[in-house]
């Protein structure tokens, strides 16, 4: 990799301001501190944007926030620079606890010091027959397909809920295969299913 170039862009998106303007100081903070050997680290970093925008807002939907919506925010910087609006990889880990679980089973540190806002989903209208910890992923493998990503990695709260998510993916034509991957810290993931 050393001496290679790599037009490396990445986004993040949150709908917090204040999430967003952390994560900026945070990258500055990473670039002025960097001092690894790297360039392509550094170059990554220095590649790498935040912006405010709702994920779950579409075009056809009613503006519940002041926020834009993301593919709005997308289309708007594909056009402006000039560049097909393409992503090759989706990566989210969106608010996942349903508000009963969120009540029953998260832990008090978790509940007294995370931002609601990241760990529960919004109650969105038009989504019954959905568990209210899913709210998110079918949005999210919608605007998968708009950017045509070739791939997608979501952060999920259980077994459960990453095979809903999983039969989610499955109802597209859009993947060539789903993996659900189990995370346990200190050991390597174990892929759990693959079809």
């Amino acid at each position: 990799m050393e001496g290679d170039s790599i037009n490396l862009r990445l986004l993040g998106v949150d709908i917090s301001r204040k999430a967003v303007n952390l994560a900026r100081r945070n990258q500055k903070r990473l670039e002025h501190e960097y001092t690894g050997p790297n360039q392509f680290e550094l170059s990554a970093l220095q590649g790498l944007q935040f912006i405010q925008a709702d994920v779950l807002k579409d075009d056809s939907g009613p503006a519940d926030t002041n926020v834009q919506a993301l593919m709005d925010v997308l289309k708007a910087r594909a056009k402006q620079s000039g560049e097909a609006l393409r992503w090759d990889i989706l990566i989210s880990n969106p608010p996942y606890i349903s508000p009963s679980n969120f009540n029953k089973s998260t832990s008090r540190s978790v509940r007294n010091f995370e931002p609601k806002l990241a760990l529960v989903p919004p109650g969105v209208p038009g989504s019954t027959g959905l568990n209210a910890g899913d709210v998110f992923y079918p949005r999210l493998l919608a605007i998968a397909e708009e950017v045509s990503a070739k791939m997608v990695l979501f952060e999920v709260a259980d077994l459960e809920q990453a095979d809903r998510v999983a039969n989610m993916a499955k109802r597209s034509s859009s993947w060539n295969g789903i993996q659900i991957w189990r995370d346990v810290p200190a050991e390597t993931p174990v892929e759990l299913t693959k079809s």
